[in-house]
């Protein structure tokens, strides 16, 4: 059982495209160095690296009993220390979080071999990462990691979704920061938005884009409000088949 982290750095290939080579090789040392040190900090182990990205799991070689809310723990602190370095602005970074039951080990040829972790939940984690894009957010866990990490973090039910690749749906939370930590009308916004996603999911949809309007008035650049009251204005104006099951189905990986 471990928790898995994804990382990857928003639009950093044009960013790179205007340093050169050899600024590049800086600014993505000192952020790697900076991510990797807070991922180790927080008991995890630095999986490898890929381009400006970043794999890490908890719970192996050694043991961490709480992997899950470390995972998240790394991910807020991650995304804090980012937002303090140089150039925050052009390091944008988002995190996918998802706890299961993989392999992990030495993998690859009898000459060249790797110690790492392989499995659908590995897959989904990476997925996750990329499913920030979406909707606009930053850190976004799996059903699984949240129930897990507990109430330390405060967190928003973001969607129900079956990413590419995959028919098994999940619940996706997006990581709103440490809770003593993030403002009360964050907190609020979050709130009614879940209710929106509730009246959602049982099919009410004027009810459910009445809620994520009001979510928005609270947080106007909140894009998963926007993105869910647009399909919930559609689905009132043109209801889904009677079997739907609100499960979002992701096009792109």
């Amino acid at each position: 059982d471990l928790s898995i982290l994804f990382s990857d750095i928003q639009a950093f290939t044009e960013y790179a495209e205007e340093l050169g080579a050899a600024d590049t090789a800086k600014i993505l040392g000192e952020y790697l160095a900076g991510v990797a040190g807070i991922v180790t900090d927080e008991s995890g182990t630095v999986d490898k690296y890929i381009g400006d990205g970043m794999m890490a799991f908890w719970n192996a070689p050694r043991p961490v009993p709480d992997h899950a809310e470390r995972a998240v723990t790394a991910a807020i602190r991650c995304r804090d220390a980012i937002a303090a370095m140089p150039r925050a602005d052009r390091l944008r970074t988002r995190f996918g979080i998802h706890t299961d039951r993989v392999i992990v080990g030495n993998f690859g040829a009898p000459d060249r071999f790797a110690y790492t972790a392989i499995g659908d939940g590995v897959n989904l984690a990476a997925r996750l990462e990329r499913v920030n894009g979406e909707y606009g957010t930053t850190i976004i866990a799996s059903d699984q990691s949240r129930r897990l990490a507990g109430d330390a973090v405060a967190w928003r039910r973001l969607d129900r979704i079956a990413v590419k690749g995959k028919r098994v749906p999940t619940d996706i939370h997006e990581v709103l920061g440490f809770a003593t930590a993030v403002p009360e009308e964050i907190l609020a916004a979050a709130t009614i938005y879940e209710a929106g996603l509730e009246a959602y999911l049982s099919r009410d949809f004027v009810a459910a884009a009445e809620r994520f309007g009001e979510a928005l008035r609270l947080r106007p650049d909140d894009a998963a409000a926007v993105l869910l009251r647009e399909r919930a204005v559609a689905y009132a104006e043109r209801p889904p088949p009677a079997d739907w099951d609100g499960v979002h189905v992701m096009i792109a990986k």
